[in-house]
């Protein structure tokens, strides 16, 4: 049966191509002839007769370029339901639609894409906007009409109509312009020379295990999900974010077999929360603005350089060019630290493709769970958390964050091979 459908679709497909692809590319479907205007009615088929078929010399039909595609559609279509329909073959085939849509693919690669009507000023607007880019500067739609406008004045060209945003969608079609989103801070040159030059004489001499990152997060630990499933006509208001936040310090190393207790920051010094508790999930300090302070790094770095010193392991730490990360290091004899470069650091730190994600997604998880239950108990007002809970929800986060989701942060470095061996 496959072999039938295959065999029946490609000679379909070689029958129509020609009759398909006249229909598109004539001038006479390219053209804006008044042909269209005189269309004879069309009969609709009765239940059970043949279907409509039209023909590319057909003058009954819409002459423009969407009326040729949707004519060619409609003919590949009714020949493949007839044809189906006579060895009785389905004709909702997963098979049929690949073979139309591939079909259809092809038609469209070989419209013709005219030429503006104002030639002269849409090259020298080419050769300005190449300018702007060369340079990074961003260019919006109504700056492009803009500089039309002004451009066409100059060259003193008779504009019978305005460079509206009708001709600025043609103008983006015939040179390929399409809308992005400027990249942050990433500078791709520094990016390579730093992993191709400097980054092999720095993890010269350290296993896997050794090679370190570190980076902080804000966490709104109240926080609910933004998206959501809802009826289509609910609204979906979520009343007033919450933006009581802490600050999570994560480090972990590069084969993901050693995770850090994560220190967290907070605003109050002593949660009511805490009282009579003898022991926290983690380390927990506080300032008023819930920040990554110097002392507090720096204190963190001594007591991870000390516990390196008694297991008798020397380590490598990346870190970014953050201001409460100090530059003087020379007091660490366990801990090398090095800095990502300036500029670079979205692409380059490791935590922030992916880790933090992961540990903030499971987060969300477990209060949205906390809500349903505090649902089901009938208290649907306190379902807000307070900073003890959220500190134990971080810790079965992180604990959860699985190994191989870890070692993905050096994909972009390149330090490693599939061996797990240096690679340099």
């Amino acid at each position: 049966m496959d072999r039938v459908v295959a065999y029946l679709m490609s000679e379909l497909f070689t029958a129509t191509s020609r009759e398909t692809t006249d229909a598109l590319t004539s001038p006479r479907a390219t053209s804006r002839s008044d042909d269209r205007k005189r269309r004879e009615p069309r009969t609709k088929s009765h239940r059970g007769s043949e279907p409509l078929r039209f023909h590319a010399n057909d003058s009954s039909r819409d002459l423009t370029p969407s009326g040729s595609f949707m004519h060619a559609r409609r003919t590949y279509k009714s020949s493949l339901f007839i044809t189906f329909k006579q060895y009785g073959l389905n004709e909702n085939t997963r098979e049929l639609k690949k073979r139309e849509n591939a079909h259809l693919n092809q038609c469209l690669k070989k419209l013709r894409v005219q030429s503006g009507k104002f030639a002269d000023v849409e090259k020298v607007l080419l050769q300005w906007f190449n300018q702007c880019r060369s340079v990074k500067i961003p260019i919006s739609g109504p700056l492009l009409m803009e500089k039309a406008q002004e451009i066409s004045k100059k060259l003193n060209v008779e504009c019978d109509a305005s460079f509206s945003s009708g001709w600025l969608h043609k103008f983006k079609l015939r040179l390929g312009i399409t809308g992005k989103t400027v990249s942050g801070d990433v500078d791709c040159e520094t990016v390579d020379d730093w992993i191709e030059n400097q980054l092999p004489d720095l993890i010269k001499g350290y296993e896997q295990k050794d090679v370190f990152n570190a980076d902080e997060t804000g966490l709104f630990y109240n926080l609910l999900p933004s998206k959501t499933l809802a009826i289509k006509s609910d609204t979906c208001h979520g009343g007033k974010k919450s933006k009581v936040r802490l600050t999570v310090l994560l480090c972990a190393n590069a084969d993901g077999s050693e995770k850090l207790p994560p220190l967290i920051i907070g605003k109050s010094k002593k949660p009511r929360f805490f009282k009579n508790v003898k022991a926290l999930p983690t380390k927990y300090l506080s300032n008023k603005k819930s920040w990554m302070a110097m002392s507090f790094f720096t204190d963190w770095l001594k007591g991870l350089d000390d516990k390196m010193r008694k297991q008798k392991r020397r380590i490598i730490l990346f870190i970014d060019q953050c201001p409460a990360h100090p530059l003087d290091t020379n007091v660490l004899k366990n801990i090398t630290v090095k800095f990502f470069p300036s500029y670079c650091t979205s692409k380059l730190r490791s935590l922030e493709l992916g880790i933090i994600k992961s540990l903030k997604q499971r987060y969300r998880k477990l209060l949205v769970e906390t809500a349903i239950a505090s649902l089901d108990h009938g208290d649907s007002k306190n379902i807000k958390i307070e900073v003890l809970q959220a500190m134990n929800f971080i810790m079965m986060a992180w604990q959860n964050v699985f190994q191989k989701t870890i070692k993905k942060l050096l994909r972009p470095w390149g330090i490693f091979n599939s061996s797990g061996c240096q690679s340099y």
